[in-house]
């Protein structure tokens, strides 16, 4: 791809100069060059300083390097088309959207919940060993309130 622009730019102005100077390669050259001896003469060297003024203008450093240019930039330009296919996404469903929102939602409420349960669970313990003291208190209580019976009856029988 490089450096092509330059080539066929070069040909074409070939071709141009070979089917200018035809006319002077005709049949006419025997007509011409009992009227111009020098004709040939001429016509080669306007050939040859033609097409040598062309090859210099051609080679001139700035013009085939923009030529250049172009041709990287309109390669790259189709690589970049090509590539950018490669990243086409698929459409995004606002239903899917929405699903992963709630689900997402519903997840930190199921963690908040975990965290209230523990801390519910925790109060049932503690409140499962306050009723455990309560409940030894009460027993404690019962058996003085037995023997205090006890020691009454007995003291009024007695």
């Amino acid at each position: 791809m490089k450096k092509q622009r330059a080539e066929r730019l070069y040909l074409v102005y070939r071709k141009f100069l070979s089917e200018a100077l035809k006319p002077l390669n005709d049949g006419r050259l025997q007509n011409l060059i009992e009227n111009c001896p020098d004709l040939i003469q001429i016509s080669k060297e306007i050939e040859t300083n033609g097409f040598d003024d062309f090859d210099s203008r051609v080679q001139e450093k700035k013009l085939i390097e923009k030529l250049n240019r172009l041709d990287d930039l309109i390669a790259q330009e189709n690589g970049i088309k090509v590539d950018m296919s490669a990243l086409e996404f698929e459409p995004i469903d606002p239903e899917n959207v929405r699903k992963s929102i709630i689900v997402a939602a519903k997840q930190q409420e199921i963690e908040k919940l975990k965290i209230v349960l523990q801390n519910l669970n925790n109060t049932n313990d503690e409140l499962a060993q306050e009723d455990e003291l309560i409940k030894k208190e009460l027993e404690k209580s019962c058996e003085k309130i037995e023997e205090t019976n006890q020691l009454i009856q007995n003291s009024v029988y007695s």
